[in-house]
């Protein structure tokens, strides 16, 4: 069973498509995920695609993340 503290959406920068804010709504909404703890306390943090993969974008995205984790 999977219970994780926070979630971290791929923004793949799609426009209207497809947003973060999106991602985290239908999460949010979505019944059995309701006392996940990320979802229960609206944990999310999204990075776009590009940081995601690898590239020299990594160790940036990645010291935004350990920012949120450290509640930065």
């Amino acid at each position: 069973e999977r219970n994780p503290d926070v979630i971290l959406i791929n923004d793949y920068a799609d426009g209207d498509l497809s947003t973060p804010q999106q991602k985290q709504a239908f999460l949010e909404s979505y019944a059995p995920l309701k006392e996940v703890p990320a979802v229960r306390d609206k944990r999310f943090f999204a990075l776009p695609y590009a940081a995601l993969v690898e590239g020299p974008r990594n160790p940036a995205a990645i010291e935004a993340f350990a920012r949120f984790l450290a509640g930065g």
